[in-house]
C-alpha cells in the first residue's frame, strides 16, 4: 500500500480478510478485480467472516452487447441493486465487489436510479393505480405468474410485483383502490408467506424503453448501419422489448455514466494486475 494514496494493490491470496480488515477501518471499500472472479463465493467467505457487514456485487454484463443475447436475470438484478443501494443506503461496514470491465461498460445516471424509488405500505398513499404506472415506466414485465425479479402480474385484485432489490416477492391484494395486505410469496409453488408492513420498489433494470432511449436508439441504429437487426429495430421503435432486446444498452442512452461515479466516499482496493490490465 502506498501511504500518500487513496489505493491499494492487492492479489487474490487472503483477499476476503484484507477486505472485512479494510472494511472495519475504511467502513466503505469498492474491490476492483482484473478478472471475473466468482462473487458470489467471495461473497459468502466475507459473510462468514463478518455476518455484519453488506456486501454488494457489481458484476459486469454476462453477454456480448448486439449479439442478439441479453444478460441473465441474476445478473440485471446484481448490478440493480447495487446501484440503487449506493444511492439510497447510508449503512456502513459495506463493500462492493466489481470489476475492470464493469467499469469500462458504464451505467445509467445517478438522478435516473434516484427518480424510481416507490414505498408501497399498508399506510400509504399508493394506490392501485399509481402502483401500476411504476412498474410500466420502470421496465417491469407483466406475466403471467411472477417467478423473476423485475416481473409482475395482475389477477383481479392481487397485484404480485418481484422487486430487484428485495429476495422475495409481494403480493398486493386491494380493496378497490386501498391496499388491504401485503404478503411475501414463494415464487416456486405461489403460495403467500409472511405478512409484511413495507416493501420497496426500483428500477427493473438498467435497461429502460422510454420515449427518449427509443429516440437515441433510432437515431444511433441508423448511424451505425447495423445489419440484419431491423427486426429488433421495428419492434423497439413500436415499443414492443422482443427478447435480446437488451443487447442495445450502449445506444439506447444519450449518455452514460462511469461507476465511480457511484462512489463517493469509498476507499478504492485494487488488485495487482489492475493497472497493467487496464493500459492494455
Amino acid at each position: 500500500m502506498n501511504k500518500n494514496s487513496n489505493k491499494f494493490a492487492l492479489d487474490k491470496s487472503s483477499l476476503e480478510l484484507f477486505l472485512a480488515a479494510q472494511s472495519t477501518k475504511y467502513k466503505k471499500i469498492a474491490y476492483f478485480s482484473s478478472i471475473e472472479y466468482d462473487f458470489d463465493n467471495i461473497k459468502k467467505k466475507l459473510l462468514a467472516i463478518n455476518p455484519q457487514l453488506n456486501v454488494l456485487e457489481f458484476p459486469s454484463f454476462d453477454c456480448f452487447f448486439f449479439s442478439n443475447l441479453s444478460p441473465t436475470n441474476k445478473n440485471k438484478s446484481d448490478r440493480l441493486n447495487c446501484l440503487h443501494n449506493l444511492v439510497f443506503s447510508d449503512l456502513s461496514d459495506k463493500i462492493i465487489i466489481s470489476s475492470l470491465e464493469a467499469i469500462v461498460t458504464n451505467t445509467i445516471n445517478i438522478e435516473t436510479v434516484k427518480k424510481f424509488q416507490l414505498v408501497i405500505g399498508n399506510n400509504n398513499s399508493a394506490s392501485y393505480d399509481k402502483i401500476l404506472n411504476f412498474l410500466v415506466e420502470g421496465g417491469y414485465e407483466r406475466v403471467d405468474f411472477v417467478h423473476n425479479k423485475g416481473e409482475f402480474a395482475i389477477r383481479g385484485e392481487i397485484m404480485d410485483i418481484f422487486s430487484p432489490i428485495h429476495k422475495h416477492p409481494i403480493r398486493i391484494l386491494f380493496d378497490f383502490e386501498k391496499i388491504e395486505k401485503l404478503n411475501l410469496f414463494s415464487t416456486e409453488d405461489q403460495l403467500s408467506k409472511s405478512t409484511i408492513d413495507n416493501y420497496y420498489l426500483s428500477l427493473a433494470s438498467e435497461f429502460q424503453f422510454n420515449s427518449e432511449n427509443i429516440a437515441s436508439f433510432r437515431s444511433s441504429f441508423r448511424q451505425l448501419k447495423l445489419k440484419d437487426k431491423d427486426d429488433y429495430y421495428k419492434s423497439i421503435s413500436e415499443k414492443i422489448v422482443l427478447p435480446g432486446s437488451e443487447q442495445f444498452f450502449p445506444i439506447l442512452n444519450k449518455r452514460f455514466y462511469s461507476f465511480l461515479e457511484y462512489l463517493n466516499g469509498y476507499k478504492i482496493v485494487l488488485d495487482s494486475n489492475f493497472e497493467k490490465d487496464f493500459n492494455q
